[in-house]
């Protein structure tokens, strides 16, 4: 047997005990959830005597002391909804099936090379490029003897007030008649500028430029933004979960005609394919946008669940001759993760 066949044995063993051991932990994960919902009953009940009570006491001091109990119930009570947030939080993580690994950074790093030749997927599950952004969607990507992809869209509604207004709110700070946009109307009527002038941050001129984008494409990925899952083949998936290539660009300017843009209704993306170089390991990873340039509102719609979705997620940093490795725009990357 080759080293390699041996190590992935080896992995595919570390894998499979991690994801028995926490399907083990389920049954004692429900006793506790069981536990905090009756001590929540409880609660609730002792709450509902105590106002009954106080509707018919006449002494003022046992009235301040009924008061009393009643706001220290209530911070109880709060205890077990976050209690029981966090056992939800197990439960989902204890019953996946994969052990999933993300990588993140800022843009033109490296992060999806880095996962091709860690699974030796190619562009077709995995997108990438050379002197631009790709990666304009969150993806995860499973190890699974099924080909294909289910690719969830925002409705018009959640496109404009997760999408459009996050990224409206950075521009309007440097606009002296902020704009409003409250529909896939208004979007397309809005009156953006062209530039914020000189002198402005990165983040600014990167939601503006992502705004005059969605109005200039409107109609690549109007109908889309239904809300609705929809099954794509891994040879149609490129214009779901990558920005446009430079040879689309060119033909923008050239042309005036906008390249398709169909990621920007794209909620999620879940991959389904074999991994040639990890056959057998239960195994989902996470390719992310690059962070760390954009604004924090784009960066948490990238992030949005990925607590409860991930295991490991690694930075992946390159340094150049002018910048060590944890120059700023990895600082704030950081940041989002935490």
């Amino acid at each position: 047997m080759s080293s390699n066949s041996e190590q992935l044995r080896v992995l595919v063993e570390r894998v499979d005990s991690i994801l028995a051991t926490r399907r083990g932990l389920l049954p004692a994960v429900q006793r506790e959830v069981d536990d905090a919902a009756r001590r929540k009953g409880d609660v609730e009940h002792l709450l509902s005597l105590l106002a009954e009570l106080k509707q018919i006491e006449t002494d003022q001091d046992a009235l301040q002391r009924i008061e009393g109990a009643i706001d220290d119930l209530n911070r109880l009570l709060a205890s077990f909804g976050t209690r029981e947030e966090t056992l939800d939080a197990l439960r989902v993580r204890f019953s996946r099936d994969t052990v999933n690994i993300g990588v993140s950074g800022e843009a033109r790093v490296g992060k999806s090379t880095t996962l091709q030749k860690f699974s030796g997927l190619t562009d077709t599950q995995i997108p990438t490029g050379k002197g631009l952004p790709v990666t304009a969607v969150r993806s995860e990507i499973f190890n699974s003897a099924d080909e294909g992809a289910e690719v969830t869209f925002r409705d018009q509604k959640t496109f404009v007030t997760e999408y459009v207004q996050p990224l409206l709110y950075i521009v309007n700070k440097h606009l002296d008649t902020p704009l409003a946009v409250d529909t896939l109307a208004g979007l397309r009527t809005a009156k953006f500028p062209e530039t914020l002038g000189t002198n402005v941050d990165s983040v600014s001129t990167d939601s503006l430029s992502r705004l005059l984008d969605a109005q200039r494409s409107l109609s690549t990925y109007e109908s889309l933004l239904t809300g609705r899952t929809k099954q794509v083949g891994l040879g149609d998936l490129r214009s779901y979960v990558a920005y446009p290539t430079k040879e689309d660009l060119d033909a923008e300017k050239s042309t005036g005609t906008p390249p398709n843009r169909s990621y920007i209704a794209v909620k999620s993306v879940k991959i389904y394919c074999p991994f040639p170089r990890l056959e057998g390991l239960k195994i989902g990873l996470v390719d992310l946008p690059g962070l760390g340039e954009i604004g924090e509102s784009v960066a948490d719609m990238h992030l949005h669940g990925l607590e409860d979705g991930v295991d490991q997620i690694f930075p992946i940093m390159r340094p150049t001759d002018a910048e060590g490795y944890a120059k700023q725009g990895i600082a704030s990357n950081i940041d989002h993760l935490r």
